[in-house]
């Protein structure tokens, strides 16, 4: 019996074979084209990288990819300068890293309060499926008429390839190499590279020639310390941008200005390549042959950095009437910038000599109080109180 079936199974074994494999090929094209179409769709997913914090794997794309793709929806909200609050939507089935660039223009969409800034570091964003989230942005305002303060107001992401920033693609890769590089610096950069202003334009000090922008509806929102022009100065000379393209460079009160102050001292030698060394030789020609208007300056510069010189030569300056008084007074103020204790009785012979009730007499004695309140532990803050001296920053006085 069983050698009679043995003929008839052989070919039914080949037919099934042959409807299985035919089955399975019509299965796997299936698959393929809604795998297509699909494509089709969406688009591709990019080649996908472990997120971070993620629990599972995401796919990494730029904000315009995924704006581009509709895997992603974006609002943005800003106050004009330094922060933009992205409203991120998810729209695809696998998480995504977005990435947002330095350089991404946003433009001001509120009427009355028109601003442009540009986004001011690199910054990824992780959002799961479906998920909505928020994002702080740090920017920098591109324009000194920006409208600033007031809240934040909507804003639209530039797509315009004409409208993009190439001129600042340098300024961010040095950025990029240094992250501790600070907001106010950067700020600071920015406004240089795109609108060269004048030195009023960021400093606190009372600038001597061209005085701050007019007509500007926010000027005081970018005024900084001066360390922080120097610090922006000095990256952009790192960045390969020509020094002397920029106005504020060209400033010698700035030079003579950071030179005194002592919180910007350090970077004005840097930028300014002026050698340890080579600091008196500064000193003894800016109040020789220095800018007439800046001239006194150096006798402050004096006082603070050689102080045992000053002690000798600047009371010789307060009581030579050949000088103009603006120099007297200079040398009377420079003394209590030796901060040394022996100034005291020194200030106390100029205010008999030259009369307690005269200007130059008054000025000798608030910088004996001033160099008493030192003596007695009192912060500089309190102790700078009726000095005018000709520095940056007040609280340093």
């Amino acid at each position: 019996m069983l050698r009679l079936l043995i003929p008839w199974k052989i070919p039914m074994l080949c037919a099934l074979t042959s409807v299985g494999v035919a089955f399975t090929l019509l299965l796997v094209l299936h698959r393929s084209s809604l795998a297509a179409a699909a494509v089709a769709a969406h688009g591709a997913p990019p080649a996908a990288k472990p997120a971070v914090g993620a629990s599972t794997e995401s796919v990494e794309i730029s904000l315009g990819d995924g704006l581009g793709r509709r895997w992603l929806e974006a609002q943005y909200r800003g106050n004009g300068r330094d922060e933009i609050l992205a409203s991120l939507v998810n729209k695809f089935s696998h998480p995504l890293r977005v990435t947002f660039n330095a350089g991404l223009v946003f433009n001001s969409v509120a009427e009355g309060r028109a601003a442009q800034v540009v986004l001011a570091r690199d910054t990824d964003v992780v959002l799961a499926p479906g998920e909505s989230r928020s994002a702080r942005l740090a920017t920098v305002a591109a324009r000194l008429s920006n409208v600033v303060g007031g809240g934040v107001q909507p804003f639209l992401l530039d797509t315009e390839p004409e409208h993009a920033l190439p001129v600042l693609d340098a300024l961010f890769a040095r950025v990029r190499a240094c992250p501790e590089t600070s907001r106010e610096a950067l700020q600071t950069a920015v406004l240089l590279v795109l609108e060269n202003p004048m030195l009023g334009a960021f400093a606190k000090f009372d600038v001597l020639a061209g005085g701050a922008p007019k007509g500007l509806p926010s000027a005081e929102a970018f005024r900084v310390n001066t360390g922080e022009i120097l610090g922006a100065l000095t990256l952009l000379k790192n960045a390969g941008y020509p020094r002397g393209s920029f106005a504020v460079a060209r400033e010698p009160q700035l030079k003579i200005e950071a030179m005194i102050d002592p919180l910007a001292h350090a970077a004005a030698l840097a930028y300014y390549g002026i050698a340890p060394e080579k600091e008196w030789a500064y000193w003894r020609e800016e109040l020789t042959n220095g800018d007439a208007s800046t001239r006194h300056y150096a006798l402050y510069g004096i006082g603070r950095n050689y102080p045992e010189v000053a002690l000798q030569m600047l009371p010789a300056w307060a009581r030579d009437k050949r000088l103009a008084p603006l120099y007297r007074q200079s040398a009377i103020q420079a003394l209590a910038e030796t901060r040394r204790p022996e100034a005291i009785s020194v200030l106390q012979q100029l205010v008999v000599e030259l009369g307690g009730t005269t200007e130059l007499g008054m000025s000798a004695r608030r910088a004996i109080g001033y160099l008493e309140n030192r003596r007695n532990g009192l912060p500089d803050n309190a102790a700078a109180v009726g000095l005018e001296f000709k520095l940056s920053q007040s609280e340093t006085r």
